[in-house]
């Protein structure tokens, strides 16, 4: 059995049933319908992935760091790829100090951003100088 939520349920009996229904079998105003659909729409729009190029930096306006929901919505990307790509790429910009949260500059982050490490790729190769006796 799955959890649905109850803007999810609404959402899911108004598509079936039609708005009427709902309204007259359940007893909720047209207003708290309302309520429940726009918080479906808000929460589909949340787990979705935007599309679209990343916004340039000169575009955004803020001159504070950006938390990191800020940022992928700004590259374009889901939060959750954007908080695993920022912490395992040794390469990355780290959170501008002294925010809590994190919180990042967007012009670094939207710098590094299409030269990540890409999921699987391995890091830097690591050089070792031939120690004497070993022929390799």
């Amino acid at each position: 059995m799955t959890s649905e939520t109850l803007p999810e349920l609404i959402h899911r009996l108004v598509q079936a049933k039609g708005r009427p229904w709902v309204e007259r079998e359940i007893g909720y105003t047209p207003g708290l319908i309302d309520e429940h659909l726009a918080a479906y729409e808000r929460a589909a729009a949340r787990r979705s992935t935007p599309v679209g190029p990343p916004t340039p930096p000169d575009e955004i306006e803020a001159d504070a760091p950006l938390r990191l929901s800020d940022l992928a919505r700004h590259l374009r990307v889901r939060p959750d790829t954007l908080s695993r790509a920022l912490r395992n790429d040794p390469s990355a910009p780290q959170p501008t100090p002294g925010t809590t949260p994190g919180a990042w500059d967007y012009t670094a982050v939207h710098a590094w951003w299409p030269n990540r490490r890409s999921r699987g790729q391995r890091g830097p190769a690591r050089r070792h100088p031939a120690l004497p006796g070993n022929s390799q």
